[in-house]
């Protein structure tokens, strides 16, 4: 069988690419947080802010409610509560936010909390929502999890924990550790994956065990 036209292939997807390109962090009381005029990385057409988010609760069980970027209203990807009486969360959101190199990240909690911390990533023609999730928890010194990351993907992950100390990941590379006047510690981890990555065990490390600590993990693949 003959065709009139040569048969194309469609061009193949734009691999997805992650940068870290903020963090800070707040030792003060409060609901709601406000990072102001955090870097975003440059301007992309493609790009979604992802916020790596931890907190320390003063009342009932911690939970971010709301997080916007730039005056975007941003979406849960993944939460993780430690579950101890002193109760700490770790979260993932994120937002389209394709304009500007900077921008205010506001998170607001469902109760009062001692401190926040937050890690910002810059992600690149992604599909719009994540591949895959996953979260543990630990009250040892290290606390991992797995995850299937697709081909041209990306992973970040977040840990959080009940003291000021350091941390050491594996299989992903950390990006900050964020400790505190207040004695908590978020650390962030992400890369670029080439090839797909079945059950991908990741896990961050304390130099020092000072457990309770959650763990998050998010993976996209490309657009």
């Amino acid at each position: 069988m003959t065709f009139p036209f040569p048969i194309v292939a469609p061009p193949a997807s734009t691999p997805a690419s992650v940068t870290n390109v903020a963090h800070d962090t707040q030792n003060t009381a409060l609901t709601t947080y406000t990072f102001s005029s955090l870097s975003l990385g440059a301007a992309d057409a493609t790009r979604r802010i992802v916020v790596a988010i931890a907190g320390q609760r003063l009342g009932s069980p911690a939970e971010v409610s709301s997080v916007t970027v730039a005056g975007i209203s941003a979406s849960r990807v993944k939460v993780q509560q430690t579950g101890n009486g002193n109760d700490h969360t770790v979260e993932l959101w994120a937002a389209a936010v394709p304009t500007g190199t900077s921008g205010n990240v506001v998170v607001t909690f469902n109760t009062g909390h001692l401190r926040c911390s937050v890690s910002v990533f810059r992600l690149l023609d992604a599909a719009a929502t994540a591949h895959a999730t996953s979260s543990a928890t630990n009250s040892s010194a290290a606390v991992s999890a797995a995850i299937d990351i697709p081909a041209d993907g990306v992973a970040i992950a977040a840990a959080y924990d009940n003291g000021n100390t350091t941390y050491t990941w594996t299989n992903l590379t950390e990006r900050t550790d964020q400790g505190g006047a207040g004695n908590n510690t978020l650390s962030t981890a992400c890369d670029d994956f080439a090839s797909a990555q079945s059950a991908r065990s990741i896990t961050a490390t304390q130099a020092s065990n000072n457990a309770p600590q959650a763990l998050v993990i998010a993976s996209w693949g490309p657009a």
